[in-house]
């Protein structure tokens, strides 16, 4: 049986817990951040479109904001873009983890506290939020004793809340204080067409080609643009508003035009120091900006109207710098517009001398006019890429050329673009250029240009410098003339070296030539082609070595014989050198050319 006592306690026990519980809920704050309600409002804040901003101070007039297309504005009588990371913001602190604690109603009778004592009644400011035809409004108060918190009530609820003071931070205390100060609302990829109207001749008109990935100037001339235009496009899409001046409203507007307000500052169609228009795929209208006058006191600071929802605003001067760097700066100035890597041939033309020069079934260069010859190693690339590297340095008028092109150069990549150059000389320091990349004619500084460009003979020097490369052992006879003198030697079936008349020479003497002569390499190539052999003495060369190979070898010039002849001595010493029929003409060493005209083979 149980004792009395059992009762007895059960009984206090279950009064103790209904007084803690009903002090626990009628006096107590209720838990923290993690234990109360996380947000303000009583939908999701995506499917809010309108906000409105009421304040308490007479002087200050309530904001609104729309949504459209996703996109917040405020509605002043005329749409203005609103800053959409503040408004961002202000919805993070209203459903995020900004709420310390609530007090219920329930609490607020017991401690006879009323609204007004948090500041809730005569409030600072108020939020009305809405969802289609929903609405809440959220009013902040009063500080709260926690550091930097509030009291806020929200219209769906009977609860005041304490929440971080950040929210009275965010929002805002007037309309261009919430105002989007971003220059250029769009991405500066959707840009398809940029123009300048800019005073002391610096206007331009850049396009982009037709695949939507190259930009080009084609106004004041048609040009390739340069680099800076991705650097003014890129500060220009960074660029941002300093202070709002004056922004429309739509009453206002309706009684006066735009332009007669914009006027005084320096904003009018005439009296604008520049005005730019923006072409943006998607739009069927540019949109403009206009620079105006700068402020006093050397601020650094200018006027400026935007299109975009038709406002004045001041800019600082080197957020807008680039667009006044003119149309020279925009210019691309370099006088190569194919691709390096794609040029499949070479075309040079001096006067009568032409020369082309093309990449082989083995993609190798070699001479193909006026005959095949091979080329030096990486000559080519290094002139090509000599070539990319220079730039002119101004636009000239036609009037100052002389009547023909000292030089042209004609360039043709896989795609069968081509690039012609001609270079014109006046014969003092002035060279010239034009190009069917542009439609103009610009200077460029004879020091640019790769060394011997303009110079007689300049195509030789992409010859090789071998004449022969063949094997020793694959010569089977020798005829050296010179001075009237003629020695011929052959080799026999044993091995041996014969003269003519069947006695047996000395082999190293003439083994010595033919190694000499089968590695020989010019010391330079003075032509590629000759007209006139005489005057570098091949009328009477001073030697001449006939060399005849054997059949089952590859022989230089795929010729059965070769007729080397040695003409006229050059000042250095040197001797010019050429194989009789062929089209070049060689400069070999003196130690070489003596060894034909002063040696004897037996």
């Amino acid at each position: 049986m149980l004792s009395w006592r059992t009762p007895f306690w059960l009984f206090i026990f279950c009064v103790c817990a209904l007084v803690m519980t009903y002090f626990t809920i009628t006096y107590f704050p209720q838990g923290n951040v993690r234990s109360v309600r996380s947000s303000l409002l009583p939908y999701n804040k995506s499917d809010a479109n309108e906000i409105i901003i009421k304040y308490s101070d007479p002087n200050k007039a309530e904001i609104k904001f729309l949504k459209k297309n996703g996109i917040w504005y405020i509605d002043d009588g005329f749409l203005v873009r609103a800053n959409s990371d503040r408004i961002s913001l202000l919805f993070n602190a209203l459903v995020g983890d900004s709420i310390r604690e609530r007090i219920t109603k329930r609490q607020r009778i017991k401690r006879e506290l009323t609204l007004d004592d948090f500041g809730l009644e005569n409030y600072k400011t108020e939020l009305i939020i809405k969802r289609g035809k929903d609405a809440v409004s959220i009013t902040i108060g009063n500080n709260a004793p926690y550091e930097n918190t509030v009291f806020v009530k929200s219209s769906n609820s009977s609860e005041v809340y304490i929440v971080e003071g950040v929210i009275s931070d965010i929002i805002p205390s007037s309309l261009d204080d919430i105002r989007d100060r971003t220059l250029f609302p769009y991405p500066i990829s959707l840009i398809k067409k940029l123009e300048v109207v800019s005073e002391n001749e610096n206007s331009f008109i850049l396009e982009k080609d037709e695949l939507g990935t190259v930009w080009e100037m084609i106004s004041p001339v048609r040009a390739p643009a340069s680099a800076a235009v991705d650097s003014l496009l890129q500060n220009f899409g960074f660029a941002s508003i300093n202070s709002f001046v004056w922004h429309p409203v739509g009453n206002i507007v309706s009684k006066k035009t735009i332009s007669e307000y914009i006027a005084p500052y320096g904003l009018g169609e005439r009296d604008a120091k520049a005005t730019i228009r923006v072409w943006i795929d998607g739009l069927a209208e540019p949109v403009e900006f206009r620079i105006g006058r700068s402020l006093p006191n050397e601020s650094g600071l200018v006027y400026a109207f935007s299109s975009v929802d038709n406002s004045v605003f001041t800019l600082d001067q080197v957020s807008i710098a680039p667009f006044f760097m003119g149309f020279e700066t925009m210019r691309n100035h370099s006088v190569f517009a194919i691709p390096s890597h794609n040029i499949s041939s070479v075309s040079y033309k001096r006067g009568l001398e032409y020369c082309l020069l093309s990449l082989n079934e083995k993609e190798d260069w070699e001479i193909t006019i006026p005959s095949k010859q091979p080329i030096a190693p990486g000559s080519v690339e290094a002139f090509i890429e000599e070539l990319s590297s220079v730039s002119d340095y101004g636009i000239v008028s036609d009037d100052v050329l002389p009547p023909m092109p000292l030089v042209e150069l004609q360039f043709v990549d896989n795609l069968k673009n081509i690039n012609s150059l001609q270079f014109y000389y006046d014969n003092t320091t002035n060279v010239y250029l034009k190009t069917t990349s542009s439609s103009f004619t610009t200077r460029v500084l004879p020091e640019s240009l790769p060394m011997g460009l303009l110079e007689e003979d300049f195509i030789a020097s992409f010859r090789s410098k071998e004449i022969f490369n063949f094997e020793a052992s694959g010569v089977n006879e020798l005829t050296l003339s010179r001075g009237g003198i003629q020695q011929n030697v052959y080799s026999s079936a044993s091995g041996e070296w014969r003269s003519n008349d069947s006695q047996i020479v000395s082999t190293n003497v003439i083994l010595s030539l033919i190694e000499k002569l089968s590695s020989l390499t010019a010391e330079r190539v003075a032509k590629l082609v000759v007209t006139d052999a005489k005057s570098f003495g091949f009328a009477e060369p001073k030697a001449e070595l006939i060399v005849v190979f054997a059949n089952d070898i590859v022989r230089p010039y795929g010729m059965p014989s070769l007729i080397i002849q040695i003409g006229n001595q050059l000042p250095s010493g040197e001797f010019y050198l050429r194989i009789k029929g062929e089209q070049e003409i060689f400069v070999v060493s003196e130690e070489f050319a003596k060894m034909l005209v002063e040696s004897t083979l037996y």
